[in-house]
């Protein structure tokens, strides 16, 4: 039998992989969980919870495009980036069933944390509240927009990128170069946008 520990241990590292792909959403995780093991003021709590709000704005910033919307999206407006988010993600109708619940988990992470940041009657164990809350949504969010990006992707398939990693566009093209003295094929990806580019064998 598996250890606990060690399943514990699997456990979290596989949360974490959802973080991993935004360097600093990752720190900034890391510097809540921190905290959260630390905290027991009323001080403390609220500043974990802080940090996770932190921590949800970044994330919305680096997942959303402007090409998801119309309107022009305020950068700090961390529920209206994640649903305007969600709902590009669900446009094709096979995951819609999602979309309503997914929404309502934003509203009420986002509402959890105001709370907590700001309430004079919170306790330690809200500190991992906080922390549970975030890496949820982050989780089911990241599923989200992996499951509708694997379907024949080449771009995901080959480069591991939904969208433009400097610009965020989604205006990527992809195409292959034969190198006939080598017998190898190159596979390139540029950003129409901003001119960023990668290759792979």
């Amino acid at each position: 039998m598996v250890p606990v520990e060690k399943l514990l241990t699997e456990l979290s590292k596989k949360r974490f992989e959802a973080v991993s792909a935004y360097p600093s959403v990752a720190r900034r995780l890391l510097h809540a969980v921190k905290r959260s093991i630390e905290a027991e003021s009323v001080e403390e709590v609220n500043e974990v919870g802080l940090n996770c709000r932190e921590v949800l704005n970044d994330y919305a910033k680096q997942i959303y495009s402007h090409e998801f919307s119309n309107e022009e999206m305020k950068k700090g407006n961390t529920k209206q980036l994640l649903k305007e988010t969600i709902n590009y993600y669900t446009s094709s109708g096979e995951d819609r069933a999602v979309v309503s619940s997914l929404n309502d988990l934003v509203d009420k992470v986002t509402r959890g944390l105001h709370s907590i940041t700001h309430s004079s009657t919170v306790y330690p164990e809200h500190a991992f509240l906080s922390i549970d809350l975030c890496f949820s949504l982050i989780s089911a969010i990241e599923g989200l927009i992996l499951s509708s990006e694997r379907k024949g992707n080449p771009t995901y398939e080959h480069f591991g990128v939904i969208k433009c990693p400097s610009c965020k566009s989604l205006k990527l093209e992809t195409f292959s170069h034969l190198d006939e003295r080598r017998d190898e094929i190159y596979y390139i990806i540029e950003c129409k946008e901003c001119g960023w580019g990668e290759w792979t064998q």
